[in-house]
């Protein structure tokens, strides 16, 4: 039965149509060993050999960013030992943080030399591919310069602070559900290296390589914040000035900063619907994208051969799109041209998914309800402003149609729908250590239930209207489907109640950000809905 709908979300992805994309400054970056003169890689068929790292300090402001709502949610690993290396217990934590350094208490986080390396491996072999924000040759050799050098003591003078917030990041994302004290490391370790003055490429990694678990973990908000400041300080370093790639001298900077500007950009453009603005100027930069190549080999392979670049090169790609949207329906006048606009993008956005869509999908066995279901939220994305208009006015039917759950409950599709919604809330309900997933469940659960509401309410008027001798007016202003606008604003109002019925003494007050991070995305939904009739 799921294969049956899977296989039906993505003929709606293919069938929909619409009626009608220098020189720098002089970068510097922090390696393990802090602050050292620059140098160059040498690219040799075994990978990336360097003599040294690259670091220099820098001053500046940061601003304040746009929010970051793509996510991911790393798999539970499989082997049982990692798992025994959590932290110590609350209990003992309480006991001695009066009487420890933060670093003293990021060292007891950390787990031993073997779990360490379980849980880097894993991350590079399963999730790396995702994202790809840092390079993992350099990374593997640093983690054992971080045990032969510096004996793995946080502590150890010369070590590079920002280098130990990509190690938590890294952690963090191997073990997502059980890594919240890690996401913390990684956060107090930049603090402290004071990472906003200090420039380093460790630290912009570190907060690209976060993403992957900031959201489950409930930390949105504080991550778009970062992710702000990672964008700056990369601009900074002239990461968005590399231009194109030389495959015969690449120096650790390029092959480092390519990787991880072109992480920064896709999030920052997948952002813009939920915030209207975008960060990364595609014309104030020249960076191409890394080229496809293997981790442990110089060579250029082909655009068929998957490697570790070849989905963050793709997403980049797709993630282009939502700008050039954005500034298309930002100069347009009428909500007419706007809507021209956003039908343009759309096939555009349908293209990658269909006849664009790269050959490594298909030559691995890579889930489809996965890529079907990622397909779909971005081209939702692109009709995000228009989903309440397309509800009463049927110019706008497109979009109504792009929203796979919209139907009447007369239609036969109805009832499959409505069967996938309550699929997906099963799935999700289990998922009680990912912020996402409770907030899934609880919007869907409610919306459920509004739309039942509403078919009674409407069952009630259509029974009072036919006795009435103004049926026919009643009838013509009556919505056509649920109450958006009011739903959403209810749904905030629950918000703002359960964070007050919370208080400092409530399950989350220890982690405030998670409750914020609840209002923010009712308050995204609520801005959605009051600002359409603005939208021409």
């Amino acid at each position: 039965m799921l294969s049956r709908r899977v296989a039906k979300l993505e003929s709606i992805i293919k069938s929909g149509s619409s009626p009608q994309r220098g020189n720098s400054p002089n970068g510097s970056f922090t390696g393990i060993r802090g602050v050292q003169p620059h140098s160059t890689v040498t690219l040799t068929p075994m990978g990336l050999n360097s003599t040294a790292n690259i670091s220099q300090p820098a001053d500046s402001g940061i601003e304040d960013a746009a929010t970051i709502l793509d996510y991911h949610a790393a798999l539970a690993p499989q082997t049982s030992d990692i798992a025994d290396s959590r932290a110590p217990s609350v209990s003992e934590m309480d006991r001695t943080d009066s009487e420890m350094s933060p670093l003293q208490m990021l060292q007891l986080n950390l787990p031993n030399r073997r779990q360490v390396f379980q849980l880097v491996n894993r991350h590079i072999e399963c999730l790396l591919w995702y994202h790809g924000a840092f390079y993992a040759p350099i990374f593997r050799r640093q983690l054992q310069e971080f045990y032969d050098r510096y004996n793995g003591l946080i502590e150890n003078e010369g070590l590079s602070l920002q280098w130990v917030a990509l190690l938590f990041s890294v952690l963090t994302g191997a073990m997502t559900y059980l890594s919240n004290r890690w996401y913390q490391g990684a956060i107090t370790c930049l603090s402290r290296a004071n990472y906003m003055a200090r420039y380093s490429l460790d630290s912009v990694e570190a907060i690209a390589t976060l993403t992957i678990s900031a959201h489950s973990l409930g930390y949105s908000n504080q991550q778009s914040v970062f992710l702000a400041s990672a964008v700056k300080i990369s601009q900074s370093l002239g990461l968005h000035r590399l231009g194109t790639e030389s495959p015969n001298n690449l120096t650790e900077r390029d092959v480092r900063g390519r990787r991880v500007w072109c992480q920064l950009c896709t999030q920052d453009w997948f952002s813009m619907p939920f915030s209207e603005s975008y960060l990364v100027q595609p014309l104030h930069g020249n960076t191409e994208k890394p080229r496809n190549r293997h981790d442990d080999n110089p060579m250029i392979v082909p655009e068929l051969v998957p490697t570790a670049l070849s989905y963050a090169r793709y997403l980049l790609d797709v993630a282009f799109i939502i700008p050039q949207l954005q500034d298309a329906v930002t100069s347009s006048i009428t909500l007419y041209t706007k809507y021209e606009q956003v039908l343009k993008y759309d096939k555009l956005m349908r293209t990658p998914a269909t006849a664009h869509r790269p050959h490594f999908f298909s030559n691995v066995p890579i889930d489809a309800s996965a890529l079907a279901i990622s397909y779909a939220h971005k081209i939702c994305m692109i009709h995000r402003a228009f989903l309440d208009l397309s509800f009463t006015n049927s110019a706008f039917s497109f979009t109504r149609r792009t929203y796979i759950f919209h139907r009447k409950h007369t239609e036969s599709e109805y009832l499959e729908h409505r069967g996938l919604v309550e699929e997906g809330i099963a799935i999700l309900r289990p998922n009680t250590k990912s912020a996402i997933a409770r907030r899934g469940v609880r919007l869907l659960c409610e919306l459920l239930d509004a739309i039942d509401r509403s078919q009674v309410e409407r069952r009630k008027r259509r029974t009072s209207e036919s006795s009435s001798p103004d049926s026919f007016l009643s009838r013509s202003k009556r919505r056509m489907f649920l109450d958006v606008s009011a739903f959403v604003r209810a749904f905030c109002d629950g918000n703002s109640e359960a964070s007050s019925a919370g208080g400092a003494s409530g399950p989350s007050a220890s982690h405030p950000t998670v409750q914020n991070d609840d209002s923010m995305i009712a308050d995204s939904l609520f801005k959605d809905s009051a600002s359409l009739s603005n939208v021409g």
